[in-house]
């Protein structure tokens, strides 16, 4: 009886463990420098031999390990290690939407065809699973971007270690994102249309609607 109660309050630990939301890192409050890693610095430069250096959240310095620079704070040997710098995901609905199939968990597609006014920031969950998924695999920033309609709304840049959007936010209000018609499109086969590609013959009107919204937002 008493192995049976032990099995199952095991058992219910590790399903909190396994659900336990991640836990936004501190503020860095000493210094670090990996030494002897290989340093992928994102352009195409790769450093054998490596030193990289960071200081209060931020990179000090990054270059060959033979550089005479004192060392600071905690020392990591890195020999045989590979260090790449963090992933940025653009034009994406990370952390507006949970479910695509639940409504209430969805705030990626707000109502109307032209809100630029409409703010994907406000609506950032940074405790989405989703998104916390990303860290994980390298990916710690993102521009969180408004779908559908025309003039979806403005993005933001978010990084991915936060409690909430006041913290996540990096860049606020980065850009207005439009989704240019297409002059040609799929034909709507459940229309009876033709399978494949054929002319869009709204194109022009949908270009109409573009310039006279600009028109009158100028004005």
């Amino acid at each position: 009886m008493k192995k049976s109660i032990y099995i199952a309050i095991l058992t219910v630990c590790t399903l909190f463990i396994g659900t336990a939301q991640q836990t936004p890192a501190t503020e860095q409050k000493e210094a670090i420098s990996i030494e002897g890693a290989t340093a992928h610095l994102g352009n195409g430069e790769v450093i054998e031999n490596a030193l990289i250096m960071f200081e209060g959240g931020k990179l000090t310095f990054v270059g060959s390990a033979m550089t005479k620079i004192a060392r600071k704070g905690k020392i990591i040997k890195g020999q045989g290690k590979h260090v790449y710098p963090g992933i940025i995901a653009p034009s994406k609905a990370l952390g507006l939407t949970e479910v695509n199939a639940v409504r209430a968990s969805n705030d990626q597609d707000e109502i109307g065809e032209m809100i630029p006014h409409v703010r994907s920031l406000i609506a950032y969950n940074a405790e989405s699973q989703v998104v916390e998924s990303m860290r994980p695999n390298g990916v710690l920033l993102g521009q969180i971007t408004p779908q559908g309609g025309r003039i979806s709304g403005t993005s933001s840049i978010v990084q991915f270690d936060a409690w909430n959007w006041e913290d996540a936010a990096i860049k606020v209000d980065d850009g207005i994102h439009m989704n240019w018609p297409n002059s040609f499109r799929r034909g709507r086969w459940w229309m009876g249309e033709p399978r494949g590609f054929q002319p869009n013959k709204e194109y022009t009107t949908q270009l109409d609607k573009i310039q006279s919204f600009l028109a009158n937002a100028a004005a």
